[in-house]
């Protein structure tokens, strides 16, 4: 679990941030972390972002 945010109070703005972190997650879990798991003969995992607004 992570809590992070930005030094605003433009809810905009926040809600912008917090996408785009679950984006980038999203494409290291993808395309780095499968990777290494794949080249371990490890199973996919699967995984959920949520975000608590």
């Amino acid at each position: 679990m992570a809590i992070i945010g930005p030094e605003t109070k433009d809810r905009i703005i926040i809600a912008q941030e917090a996408i785009q972190c679950a984006m980038d997650i999203r494409y290291v879990v993808e395309n780095e972390v499968q990777a290494m798991l794949a080249s371990d003969e490890l199973l996919h995992t699967n995984f959920r972002i949520g975000i608590d607004f």
